[in-house]
């Protein structure tokens, strides 16, 4: 099945006709998943139940993909199968997806390192998204959209993700027939700041001093204070952990936890960091968050960054 033949089926209703349908990409699109599932509860007779595999053996998940009520045959949203923590069901249930048969439909999707584990063919979805597939996607989620208008739209980002791509797209019914302001004002802050957010922590994590300073002070001013300290409190949280699991040589561990990370950080800058170090950071960062909500001024993040750079945690 492809991504055509997904769209078509869901449109006929006929998904019962296809027991498992899994999704590859590279990094699992939120929104998109979202939208999908919306578009299926509000257009679709049967409603998507989401299965929960935390704490939960794999023989009763068995148990909920095997056994019916009455009979009535389900939609089972598996969601994101490579954020499960527990390896060993993560393992047997891309297995048990190749060879199911059961009454139910199935819908999952897997990151890129677990393409390999997965004994059934997968609906790729490309990024950045290419231009048939933006049609075909429009068309389905939105069809009340005069693909046009998002053409037009979209010419700003043709490299765009597919999460950037449906963003962008809830604004095209509220922009009327002048969107030159939009487009000048508002498009640069929707996509260029995630990228640019993106880039800050490259150089952040690679202790490259002077693009950093260069690139914090063009951003600094987008945000206040307290979006700064939570924003670099989740990424020295996340870096610790991952610093570790690869220290251990838990490297599935790591990439689980490595969500928002620079892929720099992921593939070779790690090496640059302890786990004490971050944690450090991360203790300088909650004191100056603190006093920052006492009244005290945001320029402990300048001395946080100084002392990152140079090593000093």
């Amino acid at each position: 099945m492809n991504l055509t033949q997904f769209f078509s089926a869901c449109n006929s209703q006929s998904l019962n006709a296809n027991s498992v349908v899994l999704f590859g990409c590279k990094q699992y699109p939120a929104l998109f998943f979202s939208t999908v599932l919306s578009h299926l509860r509000n257009n679709y007779p049967t409603i998507p139940k989401k299965i929960i595999f935390e704490g939960v053996p794999f023989s009763s998940i068995q148990g909920q993909f095997s056994t019916t009520f009455l009979g009535q045959k389900e939609i089972l949203w598996l969601g994101d199968i490579s954020a499960i923590e527990d390896a060993s069901v993560k393992k047997q249930l891309l297995q048990f997806l190749g060879s199911y048969k059961g009454p139910h439909v199935l819908i999952g999707s897997v990151h890129s390192d677990d393409w390999k584990h997965a004994s059934i063919s997968l609906i790729m979805l490309e990024e950045p998204v290419s231009e048939s597939d933006r049609a075909l996607i429009s068309s389905f989620l939105f069809p009340q959209i005069d693909l046009v208008k998002i053409k037009d739209l979209m010419k700003y980002f043709p490299k765009s993700s597919l999460d950037q791509m449906l963003l962008l797209m809830q604004y095209i019914p509220f922009l009327g027939k002048n969107s030159t302001e939009f487009n000048k004002q508002w498009l640069p802050k929707l996509i260029a700041t995630e990228n640019s957010l993106f880039e800050l922590s490259q150089y952040f994590f690679g202790l490259k001093t002077v693009p950093f300073w260069n690139a914090w002070h063009a951003l600094k001013d987008d945000y206040a204070g307290p979006f700064w300290t939570t924003y670099w409190s989740e990424q020295l949280w996340r870096a610790s952990m991952v610093v570790g699991f690869y220290q251990q040589n838990k490297i599935i561990e790591a990439k689980q936890l490595a969500f928002r990370l620079p892929f720099s950080f992921i593939q070779r800058d790690w090496k640059l960091h302890s786990v004490e170090s971050l944690r450090k950071a991360h203790a300088f960062l909650y004191e100056g968050d603190c006093a920052l909500k006492n009244g005290n001024s945001e320029f402990f993040l300048d001395c946080f960054y100084s002392s990152f750079l140079n090593k000093q945690f």
